[in-house]
């Protein structure tokens, strides 16, 4: 039997509430035994995943970060980057879209986790805290800009205006009310088919499930295998293969 792939969304997926549940890690543990391998999807870069896995034990065997533009091992090298160039990060930062933007911002590059005027989407002490957004111009191998707005649909529309003014420069993940901002075509279920390519995989054999709209992209690539979790909004459910009340539920039903 050959090797299958299971990806799992991190934030609302496999972690609910801040916990992981024990039936998540021993489905992981169960799937992993029967010769495959289990990685984490994540919009999150390595540096503030790293901390999570650990904390929570998670047997991962890679993980996609940055919403795909970041591959890692389970020993954390690097495997695969797709990196904004800096001009172009200069250009985005000194646009009107950060510029007139008063919230915090978050900066993940392939080695680094930088913050910039308190951004609280995520623990502070993850990050490195810059002193100005100037900082972050000279932050090489930038792989993602954080943003966050009041709701999704303001998350939305801030998309839609840069995408106005930087066609087809930056791809927006969005995530509930946070605004990924990563190099144009950067989805998770791209980073998701470079290992698989990597590892030899056929796209067939690998199993994705998520909980909001930065995982579109992987559930509608994988058709049936694509998944969401049953506490997902409904555009979820109408984009998913499949729904199941739980990552373990998932890797239990198709070891």
């Amino acid at each position: 039997m050959s090797m299958k792939l299971a990806f799992s969304d991190f934030d609302g997926t496999l972690c609910i509430d801040g916990v992981v549940p024990e039936e998540n890690l021993q489905a992981i543990k169960a799937w992993q035994a029967a010769g495959n391998k289990f990685g984490i999807a994540t919009g999150r870069g390595y540096r503030a995943i790293l901390p999570e896995i650990e904390r929570h034990h998670i047997p991962v065997d890679f993980m996609v970060c940055t919403n795909g533009s970041s591959v890692y091992d389970a020993q954390g090298k690097l495997l695969q980057a797709q990196t904004i160039p800096q001009a172009t990060v200069t250009a985005l930062l000194q646009s009107q879209h950060v510029t007139d933007y008063t919230g915090g911002l978050l900066f993940f590059t392939t080695t680094q986790a930088c913050m910039y005027n308190g951004a609280q989407m995520l623990p502070p002490e993850l990050f490195r805290a810059l002193g100005s957004v100037a900082e972050a111009t000279e932050l090489p191998d930038m792989l993602q800009v954080g943003m966050e707005f009041p709701d999704q649909e303001q998350t939305l529309a801030a998309f839609a205006a840069l995408d106005a003014d930087f066609p087809k420069t930056f791809a927006g993940n969005i995530n509930r009310r946070f605004l990924d901002i990563n190099i144009y075509g950067t989805a998770k279920d791209q980073g998701i088919l470079a290992l698989a390519r990597r590892l030899q995989v056929p796209e067939q054999d690998i199993w994705a499930i998520g909980d909001d709209r930065n995982d579109l992209p992987m559930l509608r690539r994988f058709g049936s295998h694509g998944c969401c979790v049953a506490r997902a909004k409904e555009y979820m459910h109408e984009a998913a293969g499949c729904v199941y009340d739980s990552v373990g539920a998932m890797l239990y039903d198709n070891l």
